[in-house]
């Protein structure tokens, strides 16, 4: 079950990223400034802790840990902020609105509950608030 959790959330963590850079691209927006967004930031560090679990499902090690802390403050950040403070402020439709979505709600809410609920238990010792040095 955590393989398929952490699958669907690299999945769509995973796509709407692609999306969006292939719009930015197609708008000539900057590539730069798209890296330096929070949101983004905190999307790709999921991705990656995600397909890491999705590999190897009972992954542990320092360096993990930091690399899954730092995606679930950040994506967390990235949900509550958006969803109280920034949501609305634009009025997006099409491709547009489902990747807004994917990256301020649905990936926030399955990176939380998938850290709650699934494996693996990444325990989070002193070593792990490294990822305090992203932030």
């Amino acid at each position: 079950m955590s393989r398929l959790w952490h699958g669907a959330i690299a999945l769509i963590s995973g796509v709407a990223l692609v999306v969006q850079f292939v719009l930015l691209i197609d708008r000539d927006g900057s590539v730069v400034n798209f890296f330096s967004y929070f949101t983004i930031e905190s999307n790709i560090l999921v991705l990656i802790a995600s397909v890491l679990i999705l590999r190897k499902a009972d992954r542990g090690g320092t360096a993990f840990g930091i690399l899954r802390l730092a995606g679930l403050v950040g994506i967390t950040i990235t949900g509550i902020i958006f969803s109280t403070v920034l949501a609305g402020a634009v009025e997006l439709n099409g491709i547009d609105w489902w990747t807004d979505k994917a990256f301020h709600y649905v990936v926030p809410a399955m990176a939380v509950i998938g850290f709650v609920f699934m494996t693996p238990r990444t325990r989070l010792d002193k070593t792990a608030l490294w990822f305090v040095a992203w932030a």
